[in-house]
C-alpha cells in the first residue's frame, strides 16, 4: 500500500490489488474505491468532501497514480 496524497485525516492509497486498476480513498469517516480511469465510485460510502477532493486531486495526478498501480501491480 502506497500514500499517494493526505488532506487531513484523508488518504488516497494505491495497493497491490485485483482489478480493475483502482485507488482508495480511506478516513475514519470514508472508505472509497474509485476507478483510475473513468473516476466513478466503484464501492464505498462516506463524507462527499473528501471524496470530492480525492477525485479533483487524482484527476490531475492521473499519470502518477497509472504508473504507481502498475509498478506494484505488474
Amino acid at each position: 500500500m502506497v500514500t499517494m496524497q493526505r488532506r487531513g485525516k484523508a488518504k488516497i492509497e494505491v495497493r497491490s490489488d485485483h482489478l480493475p486498476p483502482h485507488f482508495h480513498i480511506t478516513s475514519p469517516d470514508s472508505s472509497f474505491m474509485v476507478d483510475l480511469y473513468t473516476f466513478e465510485v466503484i464501492r464505498g460510502q462516506g463524507r462527499v468532501d473528501e471524496l470530492e477532493w480525492a477525485i479533483e486531486w487524482s484527476k490531475s495526478h492521473a499519470t502518477e497514480l497509472r504508473a504507481k498501480w502498475k509498478e506494484i501491480n505488474d
